[in-house]
């Protein structure tokens, strides 16, 4: 059996949050537990992706050209082109906004307010509303 690699998941799980299809997204996210991704890490993946997306968007937005954002943001041109397309499916405020509930899912974590696995999955659904 073939899996695949975490970013292709993560890639595949901000693509269906951006389109705001839960099932799918909630989906992606099953089949990364099945692999047995730690939780934590595919947190911290979701943050790191949000974070390039809204700081690619940022830049853009300041009239700064392609090879200029890749350099300060330490991305490929293949990065670059699928942060670009992923962010067209959200808003700047709606990157804050998932920013701010993935900080509030990893302090429930951390806390032990709540299992890794629900609060993850709570996350998506409330990113993907």
């Amino acid at each position: 059996v073939m899996t695949k690699s975490l970013d292709t998941n993560i890639f595949n799980l901000l693509n269906s949050i951006g389109e705001k299809d839960i099932n799918n997204s909630l989906k992606v996210f099953h089949e990364m537990c099945v692999s047995n991704e730690p939780i934590p890490l595919i947190l911290h993946m979701i943050i790191r992706q949000l974070r390039l997306i809204l700081m690619l968007k940022l830049l853009k937005e300041k009239g700064y050209d392609k090879r200029t954002i890749m350099g300060n943001l330490r991305i490929g041109d293949y990065q670059y082109k699928i942060f670009s397309n992923q962010s067209k499916n959200f808003s700047n405020a709606k990157l804050e906004e998932s920013l701010n509930l993935c900080l509030e899912s990893d302090e429930n974590i951390k806390t032990g307010v709540m299992d890794d696995k629900l609060a993850l999955e709570m996350l998506i659904v409330r990113m993907c509303s």
